[in-house]
């Protein structure tokens, strides 16, 4: 509905009726909208060209009077100007909003660059933790294979030692 109606209660009436015009859903104007030329009037405050305007206003001639009120009224320099200054502070917004955003949006993806760079951080750091004690295991099995040899070497020796003694001890006897 393009109208809406709002009832207040103060205290001084018994009601108010306050109607409203939405000028962005023209397209719910009901019958009764449209018979009252209400939409014609939106469709008007809406506009962004003069073009829009004479069209609008050829239909009417309220809609020609306020037209050309909207027309002396911006030929005015000090209301151009402010129309300026406000379309400019609204572009600025959009602009610092679209930078925010954009910054927000590039803080997000390195936020994830970093947290895939500390999982693959994590994850070749357990391969290395892996491949590490896995070298110690091999080293200390290395290890005790060379401690069975020396002792196997050590015994061949002791063994041979001792033959050699024994060799020694019939020679002198």
């Amino acid at each position: 509905m393009l109208t809406g109606s709002v009832i207040l209660r103060p205290s001084y009436s018994d009601s108010l009726t306050l109607n409203v015009v939405d000028l962005s859903r023209i397209d719910l104007a009901t019958e009764e909208d449209k018979k009252y030329h209400i939409h014609e009037w939106a469709m008007l405050f809406k506009a962004t060209t003069w073009e829009e305007i004479k069209m609008l206003a050829s239909k009417d001639e309220y809609l020609q009077e306020a037209s050309e009120t909207i027309y002396r009224m911006s030929a005015d320099d000090l209301v151009r100007k402010r129309c300026r200054d406000r379309e400019e502070y609204y572009q600025d917004l959009r602009n610092y909003e679209r930078k925010i955003e954009q910054d927000r949006l590039e803080h997000e993806q390195d936020l994830r660059n970093y947290e895939r760079k500390i999982e693959k951080d994590r994850l070749a750091y357990e391969e290395d933790k892996r491949n590490y004690e896995h070298k110690i295991e091999q080293d200390r099995l290395e290890h005790e294979q060379d401690l069975r040899n020396y002792e196997r070497i050590v015994a061949e020796k002791e063994e041979e030692i001792r033959k050699l003694r024994a060799q020694l001890a019939r020679k002198e006897e």
